[in-house]
């Protein structure tokens, strides 16, 4: 990841950091600092202060919360999406599903009391990253898989047959070497697993296999629904709402 990211996650942490630290954090990434005074400037915003071009104000026009999500997300995309040979067309359809994703991880986090919504969003956002993994030395992979695969679970047997290794356990392999002090990588690993096999497993397993779950295209089905109510007891039109407002929100971050 970019160098400044790890500085710049800490400080969002301190309970006792300044406006004017963080900015002086995100000014030293030109990617960061540009999409931060975008996003502020948006349409979304519009309405709350004038136009802002300091980053101590755009700060403020976001609040911490969110500037630290966007840091994070352009972060992450600015690292992963320069990857060379996967077509275009895929590595979007790539990324929306995975920005999907971290919307409804951190969505059901909120809504289940996760204590840490933030961890909940990254595991949403890096889950699938072993797809790009396999990417690089298959740049095709991405599609082929898609067009092979008759169900979202059979596509890890498929990876290991066509490529010799799936993308859970390469995403999870990957995120084990950033030596993060969480149950990310676990989550990554066995989020294709069946819900009964997840029950009693701690609870950002259980929030990344819904949340993915929920994040696939086209109308909330009826498995997706039995998984996320023996998971976490959520009822499917919570399930539906909760997919609505975090469509509402791809919505706006895509406009930016």
């Amino acid at each position: 990841l970019p160098a400044v990211v790890g500085e710049l996650l800490a400080a969002f942490d301190d309970e006792n950091v300044d406006v004017q630290t963080l900015a002086h954090l995100i000014g030293r990434d030109a990617t960061i600092s540009a999409r931060m005074l975008t996003v502020a400037n948006s349409a979304a915003y519009h309405s709350r202060a004038p136009r802002v071009s300091s980053l101590e104000r755009t700060l403020t026009v976001l609040g911490l919360e969110t500037a630290k999500t966007i840091a994070l997300t352009t972060a992450i995309h600015q690292t992963f999406s320069n990857l060379r040979g996967i077509p275009p067309a895929d590595m979007d359809r790539f990324w929306r599903h995975a920005l999907g994703c971290a919307h409804l991880a951190q969505r059901l986090a909120q809504t289940t009391a996760y204590p840490a919504p933030d961890e909940a969003y990254l595991c949403g956002l890096l889950h699938d990253l072993g797809k790009l993994v396999i990417g690089v030395r298959h740049p095709t992979a991405l599609q082929e898989v898609r067009v092979r695969s008759r169900a979202r679970d059979d596509i890890p047997m498929l990876e290991r047959r066509l490529f010799g290794a799936d993308h859970c356990e390469l995403g999870a392999t990957l995120v084990e070497s950033w030596r993060l002090r969480s149950f990310l990588a676990d989550a990554i690993r066995f989020h294709h697993q069946a819900a009964e096999e997840l029950r009693g497993a701690h609870p950002l397993l259980r929030l990344l296999h819904v949340a993915n779950t929920l994040s696939q295209d086209g109308e909330l089905d009826d498995a997706a629904c039995v998984g996320a109510d023996s998971l976490f007891g959520l009822t499917p039109a919570l399930l539906r709402q909760l997919r609505a407002e975090s469509a509402r929100e791809m919505v706006l971050l895509a406009a930016s």
